[in-house]
């Protein structure tokens, strides 16, 4: 809920209360003294919330930095494992980026982009910038920041997934999609999402070698994967092999996929 329709909604029902209160003082049922400590004491309320909630204070309590600290430990990996001072400004930045609030993790992260020593020091800083830079809407500044990890091969599996997210959804370019996906996979075997991602978009492409290579890897990390399951049934019925089509139909069926929904999907595609 926005927060312009949250006070809409606090002001009306602040508007009910008051009505209410007016109500019982004009049909006699309660005295003016009775109702204004109550009345005084609803308006302090309201007051309170508005401000809370324009001021971006409606919830007091933060997540601590160990929260993060243990969130984001494969992406934190080492970095800063010997600097305590600098280990909590880098935490500090992610919450602030969890918090939406990009501006201000993204100054910190630039500080301490210039006080970074090791390897895992600097990847770990790059990716919470680009991970800002993506969720502000500055997708040409993200893929700056990954860039030079991603030619000298420094970058980890997140940053080559980030890339290939950007490829994907922002610069329409799906070569280097699959390229970055694939370099991904290669780091980290264990990511169903990403191989599926690149089975979808080989299918795309028509390579359905390729496609079939990554659902299936796909379902072998993830059997729910009904997404990988339902590719499968498609391109297994394309090429004829009513076996397979109908195994990878059921799994993906098991798996949550709508039955009527896949049986219009394999025939839009066997024509």
């Amino acid at each position: 809920m926005s927060n312009k329709v949250k006070i809409i909604t606090l002001t009306l029902l602040f508007l009910v209360v008051l009505g209410i209160f007016g109500y019982s003082v004009y049909t006699g049922e309660e005295s003016v003294s009775e109702n204004l400590p109550r009345m005084i004491l609803t308006a302090a309320s309201y007051i309170l919330v508005i401000f809370r909630i324009a001021t971006g204070n409606e919830q007091r309590s933060r997540n601590s930095l160990a929260f993060y600290e243990k969130s984001y430990r494969k992406e934190i990996g080492q970095a800063f494992y010997d600097d305590k001072n600098k280990k909590k400004r880098l935490l500090e930045a992610i919450r602030l980026y969890n918090e939406n609030k990009y501006d201000k993790a993204l100054k910190m992260l630039e500080a301490l982009q210039y006080d970074t020593y090791s390897r895992d020091d600097r990847l770990a800083v790059a990716l919470f910038m680009g991970l800002c830079y993506m969720d502000s809407g500055q997708e040409e500044k993200a893929y700056m920041v990954y860039r030079p990890f991603v030619d000298t091969r420094e970058a980890t599996d997140s940053i080559y997934i980030n890339c290939g997210y950007l490829m994907q959804k922002y610069f329409n370019d799906e070569d280097k999609a699959i390229y970055y996906y694939e370099k991904a996979a290669q780091l980290n075997t264990k990511n169903d999402v990403v191989c599926n991602n690149i089975a979808d978009m080989a299918f795309s492409k028509g390579d359905m070698d390729k496609a079939i290579e990554y659902a299936t890897r796909a379902l072998e990390i993830n059997d729910k994967r009904h997404e990988a399951a339902s590719l499968l049934a498609i391109i297994y019925s394309k090429r004829g092999d009513k076996a397979l089509a109908d195994k990878y139909f059921h799994m993906a069926v098991v798996a949550g996929q709508d039955k009527k929904e896949l049986k219009n999907a394999i025939e839009y595609y066997s024509i």
